[in-house]
This record gives structure tokens, sequence and C-alpha cells, in this order.
């Protein structure tokens, strides 16, 4: 990402560009894991598991962004 100082207005102001993922790459994954916990009838314990799924990040992103700073 890259920034750009400028002023706006007569005030400080910051103009960004952000690129998420360049390459694009479709193998970014991780994996998440939640652990879920079963009350049984009277809050015992029955079962204790731990599940997990794979999530893939996000795909190439790009942000823009303009920031003043107002005194």
């Amino acid at each position: 990402g890259i920034n750009y100082n400028i002023y706006f207005l007569k005030q400080k102001a910051k103009f960004g560009f952000t690129i998420f993922n360049v390459f694009n790459r479709t193998n970014v994954k991780y994996r998440q894991f939640v652990n879920q916990i079963a009350l049984g009838p009277g809050g015992n314990n029955q079962q204790n598991t731990i599940l997990g799924a794979d999530v893939s990040q996000l795909d190439r992103t790009v942000n823009i962004s303009f920031i003043v700073q107002i005194k």
C-alpha cells in the first residue's frame, strides 16, 4: 500500500491505496476451530467436540482511503 500526504481546504489530509492478496492466490486458507460444549439434562456435560472448517481468505481486494485531520 501507499499513502500520500496532501492539504485539503487548509487541513492536513492523507490519500491511501492498498491491495490485499495482490497475486490473488487461491490456496491461502486456514482452519478455524470451534469448541462445542454439549450440556445434557441438569447441566451435565454429555460430549465435548471440536469442529473444524476450512475458511478461504479474501480474493484480491482494493482499498482506497481518504483521511482529513480537522483542527
